[in-house]
C-alpha cells in the first residue's frame, strides 16, 4: 500500500476514526492490529516475522511476572 493512493488515505481515515472512539486502555491493541495489516499488504514474511517478535515479548513479560510474583512471595 503506497501513501500515494486512495486506499492508504481511507485506511489511514479509518484508522484515526476507530482509535479516537475507543477506550484509550485499547488503543494499543488497535495501532498494532493496524500496523500488522499495513505490513501484511507489503510482505507476508516480514509480517509473520513481527507478529513472532511481539508474541514472544509478550510471552517473557508473563514469564518475568510469574518469577516477580514467586520472588515476593519467598
Amino acid at each position: 500500500m503506497s501513501f500515494a493512493v486512495v486506499g492508504y488515505f481511507a485506511f489511514l481515515l479509518i484508522g484515526l476514526v476507530v482509535y479516537y472512539l475507543i477506550p484509550r486502555k485499547f488503543s494499543w491493541i488497535w495501532l498494532l492490529m493496524l500496523s500488522y495489516i499495513y505490513y501484511f499488504t507489503f510482505n507476508i514474511r516480514t509480517s509473520l516475522y513481527m507478529v513472532s517478535t511481539t508474541l514472544l515479548y509478550i510471552l517473557v513479560v508473563l514469564l518475568l511476572i510469574r518469577l516477580l510474583i514467586m520472588a515476593i512471595h519467598t
